[in-house]
């Protein structure tokens, strides 16, 4: 494997399934306690670095536990999954138990669909909490007149079920995907002993 390949796949992976969901889930909480304190400013002013690094290390424990409220979810597609196909959980654990002489372009594609599928499973959570801040940001400030709050709170809404049956059908082409690298003509595959 090729070393600049896989540390750029180690960045990436928690940028999308941490960083990006963990600042969307924040980011109109940050605005309210700015409200609500605007001593906020002065701190971020004076000393930025600081701020920064707080603001960070608070988008990585949000983002760590949607990323545990994604898996919850994950878990409520794989019951789902199994109900419609029987060897799902099977084909799953037979899967994890592979050792691999060679890699299968197959797995390249599974990387990359359940990379999408946890940025997906985690998003949903933080766009609820985005929706719910953004309400309370809007509540508190009146910014936006309560027709717009309504038609993006509508469209905020066709986003999160967007997203919640897109992280569906990834669950799906990923349990696909392992049933077709578990059917193989044996390219390498040798369950563990």
């Amino acid at each position: 494997m090729n070393i600049v390949t896989g540390l750029r796949n180690e960045l990436f992976r928690p940028l999308v399934q941490i960083l990006v969901p963990g600042t969307v889930a924040l980011a109109p909480y940050a605005l309210i306690a700015a409200y609500y304190n605007p001593k906020l400013y002065s701190f971020w002013d004076k000393h930025a670095n600081t701020f920064g690094v707080l603001a960070l290390v608070a988008v990585i424990a949000a983002g760590f536990l949607l990323e545990d409220i994604g898996s919850k979810i994950e878990l409520h597609w794989d019951k789902v999954l199994n109900k419609e196909r029987e060897d799902h959980n099977a084909d799953w654990k037979r899967y994890l138990s592979l050792r691999l002489k060679d890699e299968i372009i197959g797995q390249r594609y599974l990387e990359r669909v359940v990379l999408r599928m946890k940025f997906e499973l985690s998003l949903v959570p933080a766009l609820v909490l985005a929706l719910l801040g953004i309400l309370w940001l809007n509540l508190v400030t009146s910014y936006w007149s309560w027709l717009a709050v309504v038609i993006a709170a509508l469209l905020m809404c066709l986003l999160i079920w967007f997203v919640w049956t897109e992280s569906y059908k990834s669950a799906n082409v990923a349990s696909e995907t392992r049933k077709v690298i578990l059917g193989s003509d044996g390219n390498g595959l040798h369950p563990s002993s």
